[in-house]
């Protein structure tokens, strides 16, 4: 969390945004060569029983429901976005009816019916909803509106980092007390508190008015998510503790895709709306089809306005040149034109982008704070014992006597 903005950063800054993924090909590398030298072989008894159909499954109805958010409500609901829906829908019950009945499933789905394991996957999945979908907009807000670059970005961004650390140490203090279901709860409640904050941004916002929204969103990660993998990883057998470590990996990288995917949609409809409104109030004058280019996204608004400067300037250059009085008059006048025109374009895409991070951040508490409740619910109130919790689930559905979890 610390590393990651400051490498991505360094590297956005230095060498282009192709670098920020190709850094991982070498880390991708040594931990591939250190899995085999150093993890021991799985204990198991099916280890060698692969659900492909279960994997492939799992691939098809994921890809197809981002797909399905990203496409719809920037695009339009056209036959892609709803074939996409059609395929995520049909997706998801053939994985099920699938890891139902296949002998070794890739994740044997009748776990889910234990309220411990399922609330603590919705608590992740929903958490790193709202992070990951806040920290779209969040840094795009940094760079492009206060004017930040990559690298300064990242360093603005360390006080998450270091809150992040102090919630995860308070979570070993408060978990033993006060129980798992309360302390998740509290962070899920903290990180709405934090994206509710977030509502108040405008033009004139500074950093500074994010500090606390950064601070209390990573004392809420720390919080929430360590005794999340810990009712994860505590519902599998020691010989399927990978299988617990995909799951919770799932839920995160699930939730993350989402939260993008969804957030990204509100604000990229909310900016697009809100741009024509603050051009047609500040009556501004734009060439056909300029509006629309600026309405693609924050960074392509501010590139429209900086198009206009640059026009003024060029404008500003032939007036120096003309050749009678007149023409030089007729040419700054344009010039002083397009100036206003520029510095009217890059307030309106500033203002119209810090009312779509309010608006984005609304939208993202509402969903978490209803996420809060469905996880209150979900959760029991006393944590299963140890040997309960890595206590296999029958992978042929046959009942099994267990005292329910209130």
């Amino acid at each position: 969390i610390a590393a990651g903005p400051l490498v991505a950063g360094a590297l956005l800054q230095n060498h282009g945004w192709a670098s920020t993924f190709l850094i991982n090909v070498p880390i991708a590398v040594v931990a591939i060569i250190g899995a085999f030298v150093l993890v021991p072989p799985s204990k198991a008894g099916h280890s060698n029983r692969i659900d492909y159909v279960g994997g492939a499954l799992s691939v098809i109805w994921t890809g197809a429901l981002v797909y399905m958010i990203i496409q719809g409500p920037h695009f339009g609901w056209d036959a892609k976005a709803i074939s996409a829906a059609v395929v995520a829908g049909v997706g998801l019950l053939a994985f099920v009816a699938w890891e139902l009945r296949h002998p070794h499933p890739i994740l044997n789905v009748r776990r889910f019916l234990d309220r411990r394991f399922a609330g603590s996957n919705l608590a992740v999945a929903l958490f790193f909803l709202a992070v990951f979908g806040a920290f779209y907009y969040l840094t795009q807000h940094l760079q492009f509106v206060l004017g930040y670059n990559p690298l300064e970005t990242g360093v603005r961004m360390l006080p998450l980092a270091g809150a992040v650390f102090v919630g995860s140490a308070l979570t070993g203090y408060l978990t033993p007390r006060i129980g798992m279901k309360i302390t998740v709860s509290a962070g899920m409640v903290a990180g709405t508190v934090a994206l509710a904050l977030l509502t108040r941004v405008d033009a004139s916002s500074s950093y500074g008015d994010f500090v606390a929204p950064l601070i209390i969103l990573g004392l809420a990660i720390g919080l929430a998510l360590s005794p999340c993998t810990d009712a994860i990883m505590g519902a599998f057998p020691e010989s399927e503790l990978g299988v617990g470590g995909a799951v919770n990996d799932t839920s995160l990288e699930l939730g993350g895709s989402l939260g993008i995917a969804i957030l990204g949609s509100v604000l990229a409809s909310s900016y697009s709306s809100k741009l024509a409104d603050a051009a047609s109030a500040s009556g501004t004058k734009l060439p056909d089809g300029t509006l629309e280019t600026a309405q693609d996204s924050v960074g392509a608004g501010y590139a429209v306005a900086q198009g206009i400067g640059d026009k003024a300037h060029e404008v500003a250059g032939q007036a120096a040149k003309a050749t009678s009085p007149e023409q030089a008059a007729q040419l700054k006048g344009q010039a002083e034109q397009l100036a206003q025109g520029a510095g009217k374009m890059a307030d309106a895409v500033g203002s119209a982008f810090s009312d779509s991070v309010a608006h984005t951040s609304l939208v993202g508490a509402a969903i978490l704070g209803v996420g809060t409740v469905l996880v209150a619910v979900l959760l029991p109130r006393k944590s299963a014992s140890a040997a309960d919790a890595a206590e296999p689930v029958p992978e042929d559905g046959a009942a099994r006597e267990r005292e329910p979890q209130r």
